[in-house]
């Protein structure tokens, strides 16, 4: 290892921007102190290669001179170079003297036009020797631009190979810096049909060597041409800006969008502005190349892009590696660096958007709280003067924190945006100006019903609705815009887990929409005909005598048709079930609770309160309130003091607060119980406290008189004190399915018991 020889004690020349011209287009050499060590994390890199770019004008644009450090604002956040000195923590011992080097920096201090620059080891990557100095310093910002608009703002997932028939994505300015990378990245991450537009013969043989499947013109009709080149209606799923947006062009844009697509921008501006009256006030509107790099550096850039692609797919891959890392709040003492983007530009997919539009989210660092990092990761706060930032501290849900950093204020013209226009815009706009039915209320928030066009609908969803129907009914859950942070972190929360969740026997989750011009944020629900109002409290209650907390679906408020209602409604109207029934909804039970299972997902609260009915019988969970997402073990161990319903939950729960998916099994025993009991409370007649001391003795509930004797000797097994004796819901699901009745064979038994309800009352 090379021994530094750097001292932080001499002068260095840079370029500064003028403060005696006050204007932003002129730069001057000056003489300025060595950088030093701000943090133990820090570097030294003595620059070899600089380029400039878009946020280099926002800032010399908005700072007009000035600086942090109270000296000329030295610019550059694109930088290539050799380590020459470095601190003493794990991160920056990872580097040593003489390392080549490439990042993009820190807007909060002095950049790279400068001999020698010091930035945090956290946010730099080896320099592959592929590259010369320019190409390396010209790749950063525009390869995380594309990777932050494709994979984080739109949500287009990676894929391990194409599809058989692949999604499309039209990428406006292909040959532009953020455009060329943004095309291999849709070409070999994820795996899209790509589009890109381009006018001039070089441009278009550049851009399809770059791997864009189809070349259009942007000065022509788009559709026309889309449809010409064999796209359905002339329609892609995602479009990508890179270039400033106009009023005038984009109703073209979204023309060419397919149903459910999505646009994005790197530049909102006036085109969005006058199309939504919403526009982020803090975006600049003046004509620039969003993603590539100025002057000097543009060739540069585009020989990366072009000659090494693979370089730029490098690239991204360790910037995906470093961002999942980063998601689950894991230390990299042990992990190579990478580059990180630390200007406000790019927002990270996990900022949760709380927008005055609902016509489009925005994320950009004029629209976060300001209390957060304005980095591509969330690793670096831009504008931190304090040396000894953790940057590895997690991000709350959200936060109605206003308050900014005290060392600096980033002008917000700086703000380098990236916008997603789609069709949850729509859906927000279709629901807000619907007629509606209000279901419940609670103490954080209502449900209503709500009807909207099945176009709105994501094609995975779809199967639940009647085929051919243009309007469904589904229901709305919306949290008060004045709801507590603990209501808000735990709408969040419940958003986050159920909306990955899709299967016909769960109340499967729709939409996820953000708050917005006067709407609050709503969970988009599947609508059960029969089932209970899905109220949001946080009351406690009182079920079967035990007192214990909902978080999302308020089961003791309703006043019809879950599961247990049902059962007893059926038994008061002398609607008998025939065993077939009992069968049919047994086996939806163990099927979506089987789904769970292997999406690693605990219910915890199993009960037949907690299951909804729709129509023909289906048998929908609901209920999530209590539902815990399993990671690296196989059980879940309760933390709070939270009040459970004992008379469902298996021994181990009780002794030892642990829960798994057999522990639920447990719970699903109980309900077969319920079940064949037209909805009795089980144990009713045994007191909680000697609950847990029967079942270690052995005792067991007692067959129902219509209960046959191999779907008891099924409860039986559930109930079984060792956990790992009990059955799993697969093996539940394998002992149905051969006695489920053939479809059209059971009645809509909900229906049924409604109108005699109706007829007797």
């Amino acid at each position: 290892m090379a021994s530094s020889s750097y001292s932080s004690n001499g002068t260095m020349k840079a370029l500064g921007l003028a403060t005696e011209y006050g204007g932003p287009e002129l730069l001057t050499q000056v003489t300025v102190p060595r950088p030093t060590l701000r943090s133990e994390n820090d570097i030294i890199v003595q620059i070899k290669a600089a380029a400039m770019n878009p946020v280099d004008y926002k800032v010399r644009e908005g700072q007009k001179g000035g600086s942090v450090t109270g000296g000329p604002r030295i610019l550059g956040y694109d930088g290539a170079g050799v380590v020459v000195h470095t601190g003493s923590s794990a991160h920056a011992k990872r580097f040593s003297v003489g390392d080549e080097v490439y990042f993009a920096g820190d807007i909060s201090r002095s950049g790279t036009n400068a001999e020698f620059t010091a930035v945090d080891a956290r946010i730099v990557g080896f320099k592959p020797k592929s590259l010369s100095w320019n190409e390396a310093a010209s790749l950063p910002l525009v390869t995380l631009t594309a990777f932050e608009a494709l994979e984080e703002q739109m949500n287009i997932p990676e894929r391990a190979a194409p599809e058989a028939k692949p999604k499309s994505i039209l990428i406006l300015a292909g040959a532009g810096g953020v455009g060329s990378l943004a095309i291999q990245i849709s070409k070999r991450l994820l795996h899209l049909r790509v589009v890109a537009t381009a006018s001039r013969p070089e441009t278009s043989d550049y851009v399809r060597k770059l791997g864009a499947d189809v070349v259009i013109d942007h000065h022509k009709p788009l559709r026309e041409q889309l449809t010409s080149s064999g796209f359905e209606n002339g329609q892609v799923d995602y479009v990508l800006l890179c270039h400033d947006l106009s009023a005038a062009k984009f109703p073209e844009y979204v023309d060419i969008l397919a149903p459910l697509g999505t646009i994005g921008t790197i530049t909102p501006d006036a085109g969005i502005d006058q199309q939504t009256n919403s526009c982020d006030e803090g975006s600049s509107s003046r004509a620039h190349n969003a993603g590539g790099s100025s002057p000097a550096a543009a060739a540069a850039g585009a020989a990366a892009a072009g000659v090494v692609v693979l370089i730029a797919i490098v690239a991204v891959l360790l910037i995906v590696r470093r961002r999942k890392r980063s998601r689950n709040n894991l230390r990299m003492d042990k992990s190579p660096a990478t580059i990180e983007m630390t200007t406000p530009g790019v927002a990270s997919g996990r900022q949760k958007h709380n927008s005055n539009d609902s016509a489009k989210v925005v994320a950009s660092q004029t629209q976060q709280d300001k209390s957060r990092p304005a980095s591509a990761s969330h690793s670096v706060p831009a504008g931190s003067g304090n040396a000894n930032t953790d940057y590895s501290t997690p991000l709350k849900a959200t936060s109605k924190s206003t308050s900014g950093p005290a060392s600096t204020t980033v002008d917000p013209s700086t703000a380098y945006s990236i916008a997603v226009v789609s069709t949850a815009a729509l859906l927000s706009s279709q629901i807000a100006t619907g007629t509606r039915k209000l279901l419940g209320r609670g103490n954080f928030g209502q449900v209503f019903s709500a009807n909207v066009s099945i176009a709105l609908i994501a094609p995975q969803h779809r199967h639940l609705f009647a085929p051919g129907a243009q309007t469904v009914d589904v229901a709305v859950k919306t949290l008060l815009l004045d709801a507590n942070a603990r209501a808000e972190q735990d709408f969040v929360l419940e958003a986050e887990l159920l909306r990955k969740l899709n299967h016909t026997n769960i109340v499967n989750v729709l939409a996820v929409l953000p708050a917005g011009r006067g709407q609050p944020q709503m969970l988009v629900l599947e609508y059960v005909p029969y089932g209970k109002s899905l109220m949001y409290s946080r009351s406690s209650r009182r079920c079967s005598g035990i007192r214990w907390r909902s978080l999302t679906y308020d089961s003791c408020m309703l006043c019809t048709g879950d599961l247990r209602n049902l059962l007893r409604q059926s038994a008061k109207c002398d609607v008998a079930w025939s065993p077939e029934e009992y069968v049919h909804v047994a086996t939806g039970i163990a099927a979506g609770m089987g789904y769970l299972e292997q999406a690693r997902v605990l219910h915890r609260d199993l009960a037949a309160r907690n299951v909804l009915v729709g129509s023909h019988l289906v048998a929908k969970i609901a209920d999530f309130g209590l539902s815990r997402e399993l990671n690296d073990k196989d059980y879940y161990k309760l933390q709070s003091k939270q009040k459970l319903p004992v008379r469902w939950m298996a021994p181990e729960t009780l002794n030892y607060r642990k829960f798994s998916s057999q522990s639920d099994v447990f719970s699903y025993g109980v309900v077969l119980w319920e079940l064949f009991t037209m909805g009795q409370p089980p144990w009713a007649d045994v007191e909680r406290d000697q609950y847990l001391v029967g079942l270690k003795r052995g005792d067991r509930l007692p067959q129902p008189p219509t209960c046959p004797a191999q779907l008891y000797s099924l409860m039986l097994a559930t109930w079984e004190w060792d956990p790992s004796a009990r059955p799993s819901f697969a093996d539940c699901v394998g002992l149905l399915q051969p006695l489920r009745p053939p479809r059209g064979s059971v009645r809509d038994l909900g229906a049924l018991v409604r109108g005699r309800s109706n007829t007797n009352g």
